[in-house]
């Protein structure tokens, strides 16, 4: 059967995006807003008005609907329609959401560990369902590993931002400060969901004269990183069958052997050029 558009149309408007997303919610993460609840909260309480769960679920129910940006959230999203929404879903009985720079703040305190605790939560929900069963391959769940880049500035972003410096030694010398992660993606067919993250950092280095310095580089810092998102994975899910996806970056013996330690199987891609033995060794055998 073939659809119109106009039946599309008609099939996109019978289905209520925000109300799905409750019903799974509630379906399969029951404990999700208990978890929210202990998410840790270094406000001074004299002065609190919204709790981290509003903040949270307004954020979170604006991105469903399409709502990028924090003005937006504001300005379109504070609706009469979106309050007593938001209010069924937590019992609550606010007249107003909270201000963008109220959940700014809110999230910007969060502890990293606390939203991993989630993370984990709802991807060992889905393991358990049997729901992703059908995407395995060969028995064993595919983890696709890499780099992306979060966000950049020229603005001084912190002693835990990557910086790279341009143009150096020129008048137009400049310096870009960023957040770069390696994601650990649960490929299931045209899905993925993240099974963990790791923040890429500057290295410490030390010079021929014995100078100590912190830079970025790439390779080196992603290599490092991905030493420590394996062993993370490993200690999240231990007796989950893992087989990882990597390019070339990730051929070195020491990331196949970290593999092999924690029983992961892997398939990585490679080029011939930086690689060279290795096609050499497999035409001798």
């Amino acid at each position: 059967m073939k659809y119109t558009r106009k039946m599309k149309r008609e099939l996109k408007n019978a289905v209520n995006p925000l109300e799905e997303l409750l019903i799974i919610l509630k379906q399969y993460f029951p404990k999700f807003y208990d978890l929210l609840d202990n998410l840790t909260d270094n406000r001074n309480h004299s002065y609190i008005t919204y709790d981290v769960k509003i903040c949270i679920i307004t954020k979170l129910l604006s991105l469903c609907s399409g709502i990028r940006s924090m003005n937006d959230l504001g300005r379109k999203f504070n609706t009469y329609e979106t309050i007593n929404n938001i209010n069924n879903i937590l019992n609550s009985n606010y007249i107003e959401l909270p201000h963008k720079d109220t959940i700014i703040n809110v999230i910007k305190e969060l502890k990293f560990s606390d939203l991993e605790f989630i993370q984990t939560y709802m991807i060992k929900t889905l393991i358990r369902s049997k729901m992703l069963d059908k995407y395995r391959f060969n028995g064993l769940f595919h983890v696709v590993i890499d780099g992306t880049g979060l966000f950049s500035s020229k603005i001084d972003l912190g002693e835990h931002a990557i910086t790279k410096v341009f143009n150096e030694g020129l008048d137009n010398e400049y310096k870009l400060y960023s957040y770069y992660a390696l994601e650990a993606k649960l490929v299931c067919g045209n899905m993925t969901f993240s099974l963990a993250t790791e923040f890429v950092l500057n290295e410490t280095y030390t010079d021929k004269l014995g100078n100590t310095f912190r830079k970025f580089d790439k390779q080196d810092c992603e290599l490092k990183a991905a030493y420590r998102l394996l062993g993370k994975i490993k200690k999240r899910f231990p007796k989950l069958p893992i087989i990882i996806g990597g390019d070339a970056l990730y051929i070195g013996k020491p990331f196949l052997m970290l593999c092999d330690k924690f029983k992961f199987d892997y398939i990585i891609r490679y080029k011939e050029e930086p690689a060279s033995s290795i096609k050499k060794n497999f035409e001798t055998i």
